[in-house]
């Protein structure tokens, strides 16, 4: 069964799908990884614009 893993931006053009990793290859992944994936996880603050809201089409909460 296939599983999410992190995934770079320089690593996105080799990838030919999504199912590219399951279980069995997930350790395999993190241990050739130099740093933890999720390291700046809960340090990352994201938001939707206004802008982005509007072409949305969704309503100020």
């Amino acid at each position: 069964m296939p599983i999410s893993v992190p995934v770079y931006r320089d690593e996105v053009a080799e990838r030919k799908g999504a199912d590219g990793w399951n279980i069995h290859h997930f350790m395999e992944r993190m241990a050739d990884q130099e740093q933890y994936p999720w390291a700046e996880y809960w340090n990352t603050r994201q938001t939707i614009t206004a802008d982005m809201r509007k072409r949305l089409g969704l309503k100020r909460g």
